[in-house]
């Protein structure tokens, strides 16, 4: 997503998780670990050397969505949740 006003990028990294399964019960935000955070922050790189647009700033946020049965859905929004 680019915004003009700020000449910021901003990668968004959505998780989602179905709270009806058992198994992890935590929230989808928690499943980014060490590995994926260096895995995000390098493909954020690899596009912006590919882009010819060079922002002043870059972030990641995230997104989760947790469905909750029949057509509900929690949604959060972190942003700038993977801050380097």
């Amino acid at each position: 997503m680019r915004d003009p006003r700020t000449d910021l990028a901003v990668l968004v990294e959505v998780r989602t998780h179905d709270a009806r399964r058992r198994g992890f019960a935590g929230s989808p935000e928690l499943t980014i670990g060490p590995e994926k955070r260096k895995k995000l922050w390098r493909a954020c790189e690899r596009w912006l050397a590919q882009s010819s647009w060079r922002p002043r700033a870059t972030r990641i946020d995230v997104v989760a969505l947790r469905y909750l049965g029949w057509f509900r859905w929690e949604i959060k929004w972190f942003p700038n949740a993977l801050s380097q």
